[in-house]
């Protein structure tokens, strides 16, 4: 999966700026409220790899999700993933958003973020990133200057 912030959106879809991998950090004990926007503007293609027989023709979904990995959260609301008739929707259509929270209990480490809108093709379209869930009131910077961002594919990491 691949962030890009919504101010930027505009400049990654038309090739002026790349995306960057969906790497998140929070510290131990952390409530996570997380956003998703699902920017899908065309058909999502379908990829036969590896090759599986079915005995139905499918139809890569353009629905989109978040799904944690450790992280403690409702299963009924915040998991990102359908099951049968559950309500509510845990999956974004193109042009809409879906909030998501979880806890981090303790320190893991990190944590994979998964797509569930369509399993079976989405994770060959990279649809997937991490949070770290660091030590708590660890403190992250921006390799490169003094701003704090929770997001980055580098960080300075400061912990007590």
């Amino acid at each position: 999966m691949l962030f890009v912030p919504l101010d930027d959106a505009e400049d990654v879809r038309c090739g002026r700026k790349a995306p960057i991998p969906l790497i998140l950090r929070a510290n131990a004990g952390d409530w996570i409220e997380v956003t998703l926007h699902n920017l899908f503007d065309k058909p999502v293609l379908y990829h036969d790899y590896p090759s599986v027989p079915l005995d139905m023709e499918h139809r890569p979904s353009d629905r989109v999700s978040l799904s944690p990995q450790f992280l403690k959260h409702c299963p009924v609301c915040y998991a990102g993933v359908n099951v049968g008739f559950n309500k509510p929707e845990q999956t974004a259509a193109p042009g809409e958003c879906i909030k998501y929270l979880w806890h981090a209990d303790k320190e893991y480490g990190t944590c994979m973020l998964s797509s569930f809108g369509d399993l079976r093709n989405q994770r060959y379209h990279g649809l997937f990133g991490v949070i770290i869930i660091e030590p708590p009131a660890a403190q992250y910077y921006c390799n490169c200057s003094v701003r704090k961002e929770n997001f980055n594919e580098q960080a300075v990491i400061t912990a007590p």
